[in-house]
């Protein structure tokens, strides 16, 4: 048996503490307000079914709902997804009001209310949603309508449900920019820059839920503000609005009936309630009548009582997990036994004749899922950054030779997944550039690491001073260049110029070549050769396993100055077979330096051959390629750039040896950046670098 509205009544004859009848509707024999008398109490449950026909989404939940001793007269019990009207605000959607109609609703509620457990055959449980991750992508200046300046809170989710996302820019406490973890709308503080923003999740996986970048002030959030993000999940929300109820001494309590697991197969723990009676209390010059009643004549303030079951509002949930035997949520007295006179009983105000208590609806809600993630955000306008070169000071070079730039970028605004999405312009004052390398959040050891939110990439550059391809020792005394970096992630390019100025000088050397190869199978012989020489020191080799983080692992002093060029030779034994990368830092008498290009050497018939590992952001999963010349047992490790273990996959030996194996292992860590990946088998180890984001 079920109804969208129930009208009830709990007689017209009231009890007072003796036991005697006593008038009608909470009155003596002179229709004065009499506190000593007690209604007929509502001892029953009722089971709303939280599915809207009309809705986007259900959520198909059912809940108990024990109204535990109220004491009203007559009353319409409905429950609703909304609340009392349609605000966009969350909260104030949902306030208690005083100016409803008392009667039956003219429009069907939506949910259906049942007096049992609704056959489930009938009425079947639906999927309850679940958070799985929260971030931010900003888009540029000139990304797409409304706003000139667009975001995505991309939420991860499991099946439907609604989220609300909190832009928490204000602290209602210190009344003070500043987080709180609390929405303050603007109907509560005009100086209020809280955002909150409603959507419904609609699919599994990742939804973006936009912001235009304003804050509740309508300004635009200042360039480098750290933005406290909170998305707060929820199912299966049910509104309780009742009309003209004079007590409720004990409080609702609501508890879950089905289902009791959601969609990532975790226990649903139990729904915490809410309220918000601020309009209700604010009728009368911020102090409406029976006031005291809230907290049986104690200060009206927030969750005071046990477990938040007293107080004007409870935005922050009525914990039924915390109550003792008989104890509910949302408690009052005396709202409405008050015919509408200019009297009240002891130690109230005096109340105006026209006031209709009949008019007052409490209304108290709650939901099933009731789960929050929350994340930092720091706001930056720019696009790019020309941040510095490999060397120091100044950066020199000759003709065909290479100058490399770092350049950060915000990691919120770009993943760079396709080098398409990054255009490079080099407009030089002599001779020509040729972008040579683009590499993406590089982490070297001889630059500091990117600030939060920060990525970097690296643009190497090589000068031809004519124009023809070749190195023709030509003498360039000093030349500057200006960057220009450009994106089309946004739908259009998004200019956004950086000014670089390098002295370029002749080198004290010119490198005619620098070549390598793998000798006797575990050596790398290294071989240069020098057109001239002048007040050289001499050759640093550096050696890398990555190609982006060098080592150097000797020092060849300079043969002499010359106008003819020396050949020099170096051996390198190898700690491991795989691929190595070496490059030369050479270095002037009075300190300058520069580095050549970096050539690559592999070595051959690896025993234990790792070929590739590869991030894939939409599963969160690390693809490891590699192969073995036999089969033997093999492990997996990820580490962090602090050495510690966040991720292992122990593999048995694998018969179809010399064939290319891919394995996979979940990646759901809590920090984006730089990890480690090291296979290794019974004499082998091999590890290299991947960006987790």
């Amino acid at each position: 048996l079920w109804s969208r509205a129930w009208r009830l009544s709990t007689g017209r004859n009231y009890r007072n503490d003796a036991g005697g009848i006593v008038g009608t509707n909470g009155t003596n024999a002179m229709s004065m307000p009499d506190p000593t008398v007690t209604n007929n109490l509502f001892i029953a449950k009722m089971y709303p079914y939280a599915e809207d026909d009309n809705a986007a989404t259900n959520d198909a939940v059912v809940t108990e709902l024990d109204f535990n001793g109220m004491d009203p007269f007559g009353f319409t019990v409905t429950c609703t997804r909304d609340g009392l009207n349609t605000d966009p605000d969350f909260i104030l959607s949902k306030r208690s009001q005083y100016g409803l109609a008392t009667g039956l609703p003219t429009i069907p509620p939506p949910y259906r209310i049942f007096l049992q457990d609704p056959d489930n055959t009938q009425f079947p449980n639906g999927r309850v949603g679940c958070l799985q991750g929260i971030s931010v992508k900003q888009c540029a200046i000139g990304g797409t309508p409304p706003a000139p300046r667009a975001y995505c809170i991309n939420i991860e989710a499991q099946a439907t449900g609604a989220v609300e996302v909190l832009i928490d820019l204000w602290n209602n406490t210190t009344n003070m920019p500043g987080a709180d973890g609390v929405y303050t709308p603007l109907a509560d503080n005009p100086m209020s820059t809280d955002v909150l923003i409603s959507q419904a999740i609609l699919v599994d996986g990742i939804t973006c839920v936009p912001w235009d970048g304003e804050d509740g002030l309508g300004n635009e959030v200042a360039d480098g503000a750290n933005i406290s993000i909170l998305v707060a999940f929820r199912a299966g929300l049910t509104n309780l609005p009742i009309n003209d109820v004079e007590n409720h001494p004990n409080g609702f309590r609501v508890s879950l009936v089905r289902p009791i697991t959601n969609a990532c197969g975790n226990m649903i723990s139990l729904p915490k309630l809410y309220w918000d009676d601020t309009s209700v209390q604010s009728n009368f010059n911020m102090t409406a009548p029976e006031n005291a009643g809230y907290t049986f004549n104690t200060p009206p303030v927030e969750g005071t009582g046990p477990a938040g079951t007293f107080g004007i509002k409870n935005l922050g949930g009525c914990n039924p997990a915390l109550l003792m035997a008989g104890e509910g949520c949302h408690r009052w007295v005396r709202r409405g036994k008050n015919p509408g006179t200019t009297s009240g009983p002891p130690g109230s105000i005096s109340i105006p004749s026209n006031y209709a208590f009949g008019l007052e609806t409490m209304n108290t809600w709650w939901y099933v899922a009731d789960e929050q993630l929350n994340t930092t955000h720091i706001n930056d306008k720019s696009l790019f950054d020309i941040t510095s070169t490999l060397s120091a000071g100044t950066c020199v070079v000759n003709d065909f030779g290479e100058i490399t730039i770092d350049a950060e970028y915000n990691t919120a605004k770009f993943t760079f997944t396709n080098n398409s999405e990054v255009i490079v312009t080099v407009t030089p004052a002599h001779g020509t550039y040729q972008l040579v390398e683009l590499s993406k959040n590089v982490n070297d050891m001889t630059a500091p690491l990117p600030p939060m939110g920060k990525g970097r990439i690296r643009l190497v550059y090589r000068l031809d001073v004519n124009s023809d391809g070749v190195n023709t020792g030509a003498i360039v005394p000093s030349v500057g260049f200006t960057v220009v970096i450009t994106t089309n992630l946004c739908g259009n390019p998004e200019p956004d110029d950086a000014q670089f100025n390098c002295s370029v000088v002749i080198l004290p050397i010119e490198l005619s070549s620098f070549k390598g190869k793998l000798v006797d199978g575990q050596l790398t012989k290294l071989d240069w050769t020098t057109a001239r020489e002048v007040s050289n020191k001499g050759f640093g080799i550096q050696r890398s396993i990555d190609g982006r983080n060098f080592f150097e692992i000797d020092f060849i002093q300079s043969k002499g100055n010359t106008s003819h060029g020396h050949q020099y030779s170096y051996l390198d034994k190898l700690p491991y077979r795989g691929v190595y990368y070496y490059r030369l830092r050479q270095v002037d008498e009075d300190g300058k330096e520069t580095f050549s290009k970096m050539i690559t050497v592999s070595a051959e018939d690896l025993e234990l051959d790792f070929i590739n590992t590869t991030y894939l952001v939409d599963s969160n999963t690390l693809q490891v390629m590699l192969r073995q010349k036999s089969p033997e047992d093999l492990q997996i490790t990820v580490y962090n750039m602090l050495g510690v273990e966040v991720q292992c996959l122990k593999i048995p030996a694998q018969q179809n040896n010399q064939v290319v194996q891919i394995f996979s292992l979940p990646m759901n860590v809590a920090t984006v950046g730089t990890y480690i990946v090291e296979v290794k088998d019974s004499k082998n180890v091999s590890k290299k670098k991947i960006m987790i984001y």
